[in-house]
């Protein structure tokens, strides 16, 4: 499941930041928030949108994400090729946004075989790896 903007009939909790804060669009809907929850406790504002489905994608809200933020993160537990980051690149590129786009994921590489625990934490998708990539887009 990716996280983005929130998509679908109702709005995620979390809510969007403020202005000029990245966006997370994840599937990875508990450790994004639990990011976002820790990101927000150390003062930084940081959006979070739960992006369920990719097809069909919430446009409006990719749209929204992007006016709104000066970076958006997409955050997808597998390989980031042919997945959420891709239909938010197109989506963002057609509309000319100015936000930068960044999609987080396993890299187009062979994976590690592991418990699925050891793998989130090797490639940064549990609460404390997104925090950190995060912290470092903010850098």
């Amino acid at each position: 499941m990716p996280t983005t903007a929130t998509a679908g009939p109702a709005p995620d909790p979390m809510g969007a930041g403020p202005t000029l804060t990245p966006e997370i669009l994840a599937p990875e809907t508990i450790p994004s928030r639990e990011a976002v929850r820790a990101l927000r406790a150390s003062g930084l504002s940081v959006g979070l949108i739960d992006m369920h489905t990719i097809k069909p994608l919430d446009r409006d809200a990719v749209l929204a994400a992007a006016e709104r933020s000066r970076v958006i993160l997409t955050v997808e537990e597998h390989n980031i090729l042919g997945g959420l980051g891709g239909a938010v690149a197109e989506v963002m590129a057609e509309a000319g946004t100015k936000a930068v786009l960044i999609r987080h994921g396993i890299r187009d590489e062979y994976s590690l075989i592991a418990p699925p625990t050891h793998l989130y934490r090797h490639y940064q998708l549990d609460a404390a790896g997104i925090e950190a990539v995060v912290r470092d887009i903010l850098a």
